[in-house]
């Protein structure tokens, strides 16, 4: 899902794209190595499109039996 922008270059861009079309990403690009146990405790703020990053470390890190971060 995409909101769309009326100044907004990609989000105009991906809204126009028909069912079918491709479109290729490249990333996430790692900055923080997240291990089980590698603090004992973390913040995290997110909003927007960083949510779903954000997500997938708390998902990583609750999953993990062996983490007590």
């Amino acid at each position: 899902m995409v909101q769309t922008y009326p100044e907004g270059k990609l989000s105009k861009h991906l809204a126009a794209l028909n069912p079918g079309d491709t479109v290729e990403f490249k990333g996430p690009i790692k900055k923080i190595d997240v291990k089980p146990n590698f603090k004992k405790e973390i913040g995290l703020v997110a909003g927007g499109s960083g949510i779903t990053p954000i997500y997938q470390v708390v998902d990583y890190l609750l999953a993990n039996a062996d983490s007590n971060t």
